[in-house]
């Protein structure tokens, strides 16, 4: 038999081999897999999004290259109650990055979000409807000249401040459904 064929039938005998006993058994086990629990359903769809009047991706125009378009948006997927989840960066243009974060304090919050081109990192902190923190941006792909004219990769730091907006404010990202 071949490899693939073994394959696929595993996967049609595994679902049924979760659902063995009797009838009661089977539909307790069913609506337990399938009632949703409300505080972690709620934790987990809950998002905060915060808006920069910078690009998230590049920070400042620099007159030397690449620049982003401001402005920016940061979407931190789950964040109420967990201490790290999915996260999105987005500039006005839709240019954008899946990312990941990770909460590193009780106000505190690293993103860092990374494709095949750029790398961009943002810590920061928290409060009320605020965030304010300090970004880098790498990039292999792309040179620049430094300040004596020499070709570089492009790599960028700043600060930036963020307000809370509603996530539905924010665009989507160019080439997603």
């Amino acid at each position: 038999m071949h490899r693939s064929r073994v394959i696929k039938i595993g996967l049609l005998v595994l679902p049924n081999l979760y659902c063995v006993g009797d009838s009661s058994s089977r539909d307790s086990a069913t609506a337990t897999r399938t009632s949703p629990q409300p505080n972690a359903a709620a934790s987990q769809v809950e998002a905060r999004c915060y808006r920069s009047s910078q690009s998230i991706l590049l920070g400042p125009p620099t007159g030397r290259g690449q620049t982003g378009h401001a402005p920016g948006w940061i979407r931190l997927q789950g964040y109420g109650g967990r201490d790290s989840g999915d996260a999105e960066l987005v500039d006005a243009a839709g240019f954008g990055l899946g990312a990941g974060w990770h909460r590193s304090g009780a106000d505190s919050v690293r993103v860092v979000g990374a494709d095949d081109f750029l790398r961009t990192e943002l810590r920061l902190v928290i409060f009320g409807d605020s965030a304010v923190g300090q970004g880098s941006a790498h990039s292999d792909a792309d040179l620049e000249p430094d300040d004596s004219g020499r070709l570089v990769d492009l790599r960028r730091a700043w600060s930036f401040s963020a307000k809370r907006v509603p996530c539905d404010s924010m665009p989507r990202r160019a080439g997603r459904q």
